[in-house]
């Protein structure tokens, strides 16, 4: 625990998930981080919250009931479960969700039809609820805290917190005293690149460098976001911390081309690493990964994951990108590279869709699936090009950087 840390991080987060007077707070994440969540939860009163609380989320007790559950339990789920988080979103409530990693490679050698029995049902309830999110029904943030377990992975076996703490400040806090103040003119100025790549009407994104070589299509209701939306209620919130990215929602029936991870990832918490792709009319057609094949081949069980939900540019001068580092936490990594999402898409990707019904979603390629799963595939040597609905041809990033 750093106090001070502490305390400008969670003074942060509500300000930045914009937390209203007599609202309801839900923070969900792991039980090891208890001593941030009182801090979270004294910030968030004070700040006129008017009940927090938490919902616990273990990998461990996952795992415990994978291996020792009885197979015909593997996929129950109390319908409680369902209940609370409609309840909770029918408030009104904030939801934060905090991530961290609590022992390396919690699932390794786990029994992978016992856990892709127990995986699907938490992903079909999980959906009604990601749906909703997505579709910012509610204000939401999800946000990175370390542990002594992701500090040693990420920075080395000898590795303390206190190196931890010294190497997010300027990843999480900003740069400047008031983190706030600098978080709101970074978000206004990456809201203005997205507004930019909006206005080119873009139709083909073509993205290549030595290992991958991929183009995405773009509906002419496809803009460009970015971290910072506005909930139904009217609320402006920004929705991940950190946020470096634009993105948008392409059409998910057209991807072509193949393409190499840059970055390792976690897919259905197992890491996935140099992991290889060819997609023909918008579907994976084949596959291979140096480790954690067996993730890859549970998500493409889900159809929908075959296809492409997301593409996000990332600039390489971002301080993610700097710190040269990965990660393993999918929050961070993706603020370092151009990456793309398998599965489910944004709605607000689209212009005017969230009152399209589903039938026209489907007419321009939305891909409404179970999952939702970014995997970088940007690094420094990466080229970006757009060929736009008028005609016109732009390059929009050379060398991994911006250019536009």
């Amino acid at each position: 625990m750093n106090t001070e840390f502490d305390t400008k991080y969670a003074h942060l987060i509500l300000a930045m998930v914009n937390l209203q007077k007599g609202q309801r707070v839900i923070i969900r994440g792991e039980p090891i981080l208890w001593d941030f969540y009182q801090t979270l939860s004294e910030q968030a009163y004070k700040q006129g919250a008017s009940h927090v609380e938490v919902w616990p989320l273990s990998q461990q007790l996952q795992r415990i009931k994978v291996d020792y559950a009885q197979e015909q339990h593997l996929s129950y789920l109390p319908q409680d479960l369902f209940i609370r988080y409609h309840q909770a979103l029918k408030e009104n409530a904030v939801f934060i969700r905090v991530h961290t990693l609590i022992e390396e490679d919690v699932f390794h050698g786990v029994d992978s039809h016992r856990y892709a029995i127990c995986n699907k049902q938490y992903a079909n309830m999980n959906k009604k609820f990601l749906d909703k999110v997505m579709a910012d029904e509610c204000q939401w943030i999800v946000v990175l805290y370390p542990s002594r377990a992701w500090t040693q992975r990420v920075l080395g076996p000898t590795a303390d917190l206190r190196e931890a703490f010294e190497l997010l400040t300027p990843i999480l806090l900003g740069q400047g005293d008031d983190a706030v103040a600098w978080w709101k003119q970074n978000n206004k100025q990456v809201h203005m690149r997205a507004q930019k790549l909006t206005q080119l009407h873009i139709q083909t994104l073509h993205i290549y460098n030595e290992k991958t070589n991929l183009t995405f299509y773009l509906s002419e209701r496809s803009q460009w976001l970015n971290a910072t939306t506005v909930s139904r209620s009217g609320i402006s919130f920004m929705c991940n911390l950190p946020s470096f990215e634009v993105f948008t929602t392409p059409d998910c029936r057209k991807t072509h081309g193949s393409v190499m991870l840059t970055r390792p990832v976690e897919i259905n918490d197992l890491l996935v690493e140099d992991a290889y792709f060819e997609f023909e009319e918008g579907k994976v057609t084949s596959f291979s990964a140096k480790k954690g094949q067996e993730a890859l081949r549970i998500l493409f069980e889900d159809p929908g994951s075959r296809r492409i939900g997301e593409i996000a540019l990332v600039d390489k001068h971002s301080p993610v990108a700097r710190s040269r580092l990965f990660f393993y936490d999918t929050l961070v990594d993706e603020n370092a590279a151009i990456h793309m999402a398998f599965g489910q898409a944004y709605i607000q990707g689209l212009e005017g869709g969230a009152r399209m019904k589903e039938q026209q979603l489907d007419d321009i390629g939305f891909n409404n699936a179970t999952y939702h799963s970014d995997v970088m595939i940007g690094d420094e040597h990466t080229q970006v090009e757009a060929n736009c609905y008028d005609g016109r041809t732009y390059r929009i990033m050379e060398s991994g950087e911006f250019v536009i």
